[in-house]
């Protein structure tokens, strides 16, 4: 399901965060999110690139869009459209017969499971807009976040001197916690 959310939040022109992140307030200049979800602890992952003007409200506003996925409606069109996404990249990956040893030997590594992939397509399908909403509310919280920031030194942007970590995670404790439906 963490999959299915971020290619919804984040992957393709139509997700949430390129939409409204990117190109409706021009914030950022590349937004993405991506799962790695093996057995044992995972990681939902956003990455942005970000101008050094715009960083505190783009900052405000990722925390946002991305906190927000727990009390936010999925659409049936948005979850159609991941699935379809994820079931095209299965099929794309064994097109050759190195990508399908490739996929095999990760399940195998990952999963233990040889026949994982058979596992996987049936609980996709099976993937409902509540399920989404239920795994974004117990794995998007502040408590869960780790934040990362690769920054140029203040010398090559002044921009950046008053930047600091607190400046990174503060955002997040200003998200919004009551349901918000935009869709």
């Amino acid at each position: 399901m963490l999959d299915l959310l971020a290619v919804i939040v984040g992957q393709g022109e139509s997700s949430w965060l390129r939409r409204e992140v990117r190109r409706e307030k021009g914030l950022v200049n590349d937004v993405q999110t991506f799962s790695y979800t093996p057995t044992d602890p995972g990681l939902f992952v956003l990455g942005a690139g970000i101008p050094a003007a715009k960083l505190k409200p783009a900052l405000d506003e990722l925390y946002a869009v991305l906190l927000r996925a727990a009390h936010r409606n999925v659409s049936e069109a948005d979850l159609e459209k991941a699935k379809a996404i994820l079931l095209s990249d299965v099929v794309f990956q064994k097109e050759t017969v190195q990508g399908f040893a490739r996929k095999v030997g990760y399940y195998e590594l990952v999963t233990g499971d040889l026949s994982f992939e058979e596992k996987y397509l049936r609980g996709l399908a099976q993937v409902t807009p509540e399920d989404i909403r239920r795994v974004a509310a117990k794995y998007l919280t502040i408590d869960n976040m780790s934040a990362v920031a690769i920054l140029p030194d203040e010398k090559s942007d002044p921009m950046l001197a008053s930047f600091t970590k607190d400046d990174l995670i503060a955002p997040a404790d200003k998200c919004p916690t009551a349901p918000e439906d935009r869709d």
